[in-house]
């Protein structure tokens, strides 16, 4: 004897299509009755795939300025259906007595809208343009460019044992920005930090990982802002971090602050601006988006994003520094 046949979930209620084209149904008949507008389930399904998560950025601000551009012509012509008996009638009417008075108003805000519409074209088309020109220069920037220390010699860095004292023991992650594959977080993680890295360099990031350390192939900003919401004890910045053009630079450090638990501790290591171009030679620099601060500009920066007891230490020749790490802490309180 055979089983009947299992009743599959879906037939315990309605179908989703038969759902769906209820809804359609009550929505053409809303809006011919004019309870709704004619084009707002248009609009809504324009407003719903502008903020769409789906897309990238770039797809969305298109689609965005699209919606505003299709939006810019208002319609003086309202609904005149009506359930009310000579509704429509007196509709009818009214459209007459004040429609020069709404087609006046209406050409000016339809200017004004398409005066928007436009202006918002050009902006996102300079956008795309330096999207583009960012994108060609990545492509020309020396491979030494996308991570400093993926050219550096094993063996940890020599501001390894002036940061470590002051992440260890901190509850929390440690950040190491640019971390290239992985010499200072081996040295950090010997020190009894618990560090882990972003990369932006897939050959970076990769080798990092075939040691044994938790990278992730990411801008450092990308991250701290998308990266969760768990504060960190500390963050490092290294890197060509410190050569991102200064409004980049002041995000980060923004977003760096914002990541920091109570007590926790925002490290800068950077080349002096001079040194940094010996080491760079004259392509880098020249195509690099900025220079390395000064220490004295990364602690008028961070100060200004509300951290304090800010330290800077200089090391090399007494007389010409060739580098120095920054300390600031996030007051506990």
């Amino acid at each position: 004897m055979t089983d009947p046949p299992r009743r599959r979930a879906h037939d315990d209620g309605p179908a989703p299509a038969a759902v769906l084209a209820e809804i359609d149904a009550e929505v053409a008949e809303r809006m011919a009755s004019g309870e709704l507008p004619p084009g707002l389930a248009g609009e809504l399904d324009d407003l719903f795939r502008s903020l769409s998560p789906t897309g990238d950025r770039v797809d969305r601000r298109r689609r965005s300025v699209e919606l505003v551009a299709r939006r810019a012509v208002v319609d003086v012509n309202v609904p005149l259906a009506s359930s009310r008996p000579g509704g429509r009638v007196a509709k009818r009417l009214v459209r007459k007595a004040v429609g020069w008075y709404a087609r006046f108003f209406a050409a000016q805000l339809a200017a004004f809208a398409a005066a928007v519409a436009r202006a918002l074209r050009l902006v996102s088309d300079d956008l795309d343009g330096l999207r583009r020109s960012v994108a060609d220069l990545a492509g020309v920037m020396p491979d030494a460019a996308a991570s400093p220390e993926s050219s550096a010699p094993p063996g940890p860095p020599r501001w390894v044992p002036l940061v470590a004292p002051a992440l260890a023991g901190r509850p929390g992650r440690v950040l190491h920005a640019h971390c290239g594959p992985g010499s200072a977080l081996d040295a950090l993680r010997g020190a009894g930090v618990d560090a882990y890295g972003a990369e932006p360099s897939a050959p970076a990031a990769a080798a990092a990982r075939s040691r044994g350390f938790e990278v992730h192939q990411a801008g450092v900003t990308e991250h701290l802002r998308d990266g969760g919401a768990s504060p960190l004890a500390g963050v490092v910045l290294d890197g060509s971090v410190l050569w991102m053009t200064s409004p980049a630079r002041e995000a980060l450090a923004a977003a760096a602050t914002g990541r920091l638990a109570p007590g926790g501790v925002l490290v800068v290591v950077s080349p002096t601006p001079d040194e940094w171009a010996r080491r760079a030679g004259p392509v880098l620099t020249d195509l690099a988006p900025g220079r390395p601060w000064q220490a004295e500009t990364w602690a008028f920066v961070l100060e200004r994003s509300g951290l304090g007891r800010i330290e800077t230490h200089r090391q090399g020749p007494p007389d010409a520094p060739t580098e120095f790490v920054v300390l600031a802490y996030r007051p506990a309180g």
